[in-house]
């Protein structure tokens, strides 16, 4: 099959990138064509890139340009299957990565003051960005949506009214080879002796991007509570 995979930036870092490598790898394994379309990308074997384009400054035009653009370069090829993992116009499945925007907004809405919550209204970021939700969940335009939990699953479909027969709830795996209790004791005392970290010290570990949507600072709060 002739595959497009769409990702503003494509590199081996952050979740969503760790899975469209391993999603490209598995493709080509399995003998795919795979085309890649992104504005910035390092470069893999086997795979075909395609730069797409978009307007620098302000940030909602950059999430507009990038859908607009992207779409118009994927209409210069044809391709058996379109997937994406940004909110774009024109693909066949979603992942939907990065959650449902609309109900981050929702709970923002039960935290933030009154005047936050106005300016977040007319933010033009946030109002392109739905702009595009809307579009994204509308079916048949989008055929299959993929959510990394049920809880998405559920928020989409509250939200847009997507039929929940086209949303599969497929988790994010774990590579056993890298990540196993068996590899503790090789990692644990180097790292804490690098970081300068007692072996009876309690250590806590973030991970991800993303951290207003993710709540780090209310994890932050709740830990100065707690000691």
């Amino acid at each position: 099959m002739k595959i497009a995979l769409i990702r503003k930036k494509y590199n081996p870092h952050g979740g969503a990138e760790r899975y469209l490598c391993q999603l490209v790898q598995g493709l080509l394994e399995e003998g795919h064509e795979v085309h890649l379309f992104a504005h910035k990308w390092e470069e893999q074997a086997g795979v075909c890139f395609h730069r797409v384009a978009l307007c620098k400054g302000l940030s909602f035009l950059q999430v507009l340009s990038f859908a607009w653009f992207a779409r118009r370069e994927l209409a210069k090829e044809g391709f058996d299957l379109v997937h994406s993992l940004e909110r774009t116009l024109g693909q066949d499945i979603y992942r939907a990565g990065d959650g449902c925007h609309r109900e981050w907004l929702r709970q923002r809405r039960r935290i933030y003051p009154a005047w936050k919550n106005i300016l977040t209204g007319i933010n033009p970021l946030h109002r392109s960005i739905l702009y595009l939700e809307k579009r994204l969940y509308r079916y048949p335009d989008t055929r299959l949506i993929i959510a990394n939990s049920r809880r998405g699953k559920e928020e989409i479909i509250r939200h847009y009214g997507y039929p929940a027969d086209r949303i599969k709830v497929i988790y994010n795996g774990v590579q056993w080879r890298r990540f196993n209790p068996r590899l503790r004791q090789k990692h644990r005392e180097p790292l804490r002796k690098k970081l300068g970290i007692g072996d009876r010290e309690l250590l806590l570990l973030w991970v991800g991007s993303g951290f207003k949507r993710k709540g780090l600072d209310f994890l932050l709060e709740a830990l100065d509570i707690l000691w």
